[in-house]
């Protein structure tokens, strides 16, 4: 697994103490085409639902980005928390 390291250096009383901590990369994953999907809706559905262009929904099925407003704004037409749509998961590293 990848890491990023985190190094932080510290005065404390005169005298410099630096710190090293692992932070393991982490990559954002969603649920909403899964829960789209069980809900039997079609892209522009959603977004109709959600208030967004179906286009944003394309793009956060791919996995792109997106706006917090748009994250909140799916939860909500879910009637779900964007915790439990948007989640970070570790990358695994390639063989």
């Amino acid at each position: 697994m990848f890491l990023f390291i985190f190094v932080a250096i510290l005065a404390y009383g005169g005298e410099h103490m630096t710190t090293v901590v692992a932070m393991p990369r982490l990559r954002m994953v969603n649920g909403v085409r899964a829960r789209r999907k069980a809900a039997g809706w079609t892209l522009a559905e959603l977004a109709d639902l959600a208030g967004v262009v179906p286009t944003s929904i394309v793009n956060v099925e791919a996995g792109r980005g997106c706006r917090d407003d748009v994250k909140c704004r799916l939860a909500e037409a879910f009637g779900c928390a964007v915790g439990d749509l948007f989640w970070s998961e570790p990358v695994e590293r390639c063989a």
